[in-house]
């Protein structure tokens, strides 16, 4: 066999022996930081009492078991938030971030920016 054949067999056998293996750290143990949180979607516009659902993507090692989110607002008066992700806009008009932090890493955090805006006029009839 060449050698080029060689390298070709001795690559594919390490992928192979890897593909369902876990990769850790040096250390051996799974890393367990939360990098990332991403709000989406990370903008919205509504009325007073019309609601949005927001999700939150954790992007975390794979020794992070706590993947969960604490749901916060800037201003309740402008949009509040369930613990769940469900936003609801006030009566007042303004803008209001929506934050979501990790339980496992408090420090990390995703924003949304909610925008509450006043209905529009009623269109009147001909």
């Amino acid at each position: 066999m060449s050698v080029r054949r060689w390298i070709v067999f001795g690559v594919a056998a390490v992928v192979s022996a890897c593909s369902d293996k876990t990769l850790y750290p040096a250390s051996g143990n799974p890393g367990t930081t939360v990098h990332t949180i991403i709000v989406a979607p990370d903008t919205a516009t509504l009325t007073p009492g019309a609601t949005r659902a927001l999700a939150a993507s954790v992007n975390a090692d794979a020794g992070v078991t706590d993947r969960s989110v604490v749901w916060t607002t800037s201003d309740s008066t402008v949009a509040s938030v369930s613990t769940i992700g469900i936003v609801t806009a006030g009566n007042k008009l303004g803008s209001a971030r929506v934050s979501a932090s990790s339980k496992a890493s408090p420090t990390v955090a995703g924003v949304a920016t909610i925008t509450v805006v006043a209905r529009p006029a009623p269109a009147s009839a001909p």
